[in-house]
């Protein structure tokens, strides 16, 4: 962007220095003008679009509100059954050092129910899985969960996962989508405002 200073126009180059428009190669130049005028549209879009998902979330959140429904997990459907609205949300697990003392216990049992039958090929298989060597799966560990084994040592692992697991971020995410008939799938409309913060 140009700046003037004591009437002469400077462009700012990549090191800082402000460099006086008139030694600047003519094509340089232009092309900085036509990159600022192009950001300054996208600047306005995004502000737009930051205003209309402040909108659309103002809209629902009454509407919910009035229905004593959950603002953060939903889905509305218009009577026609061709437009979908849906708000959802993830979670991102993470896990503490305590993992490691889960890992070390899990192995410890499979090592003990070598050939007696317990817990068996599948079970070994997903704590394969979910302890990889070079990262968890975290998919297979959360399934280590649901395994019901009667063993102490088993249930202090199970324990230790449960004690681990840290949300590290949670996303929240907006749909809007459209179905032609009512026995088509719904189609997203891509939006560049369809994840937000959550605390709308």
């Amino acid at each position: 962007m140009k700046k003037k200073i004591k009437g002469i126009e400077y462009l700012k180059n990549q090191k800082g220095d402000f460099v006086p428009v008139q030694v600047i190669n003519p094509a340089d130049v232009e092309r900085d003008e036509l990159v600022e005028k192009v950001f300054k549209k996208v600047e306005r879009m995004k502000r737009l679009q930051e205003w209309l998902a402040d909108e659309i979330d103002r809209d629902i959140k009454e509407f919910l509100l009035k229905k004593s429904r959950n603002w953060e997990s939903f889905s509305l459907t218009n009577y026609t059954g061709d437009k979908r609205i849906r708000y959802s949300f993830s979670e991102i697990i993470d896990f503490t050092e305590d993992i490691e003392l889960a890992k070390q216990k899990i192995y410890e049992c499979i090592k003990k129910w070598k050939g007696t039958g317990e817990g068996g090929v599948y079970l070994e298989t997903i704590v394969k899985q979910a302890f990889g060597e070079k990262r968890i799966n975290k998919t297979s560990l959360l399934k280590l969960l649901n395994v019901c084994i009667q063993d102490k040592d088993w249930v202090d692992a199970q324990v230790l996962i449960k004690n681990a697991i840290r949300i590290a971020e949670t996303k929240h995410y907006r749909e809007f989508a459209v179905r032609s008939d009512k026995d088509k799938k719904f189609a997203a409309i891509n939006l560049n405002f369809s994840t937000y913060g959550g605390d709308r």
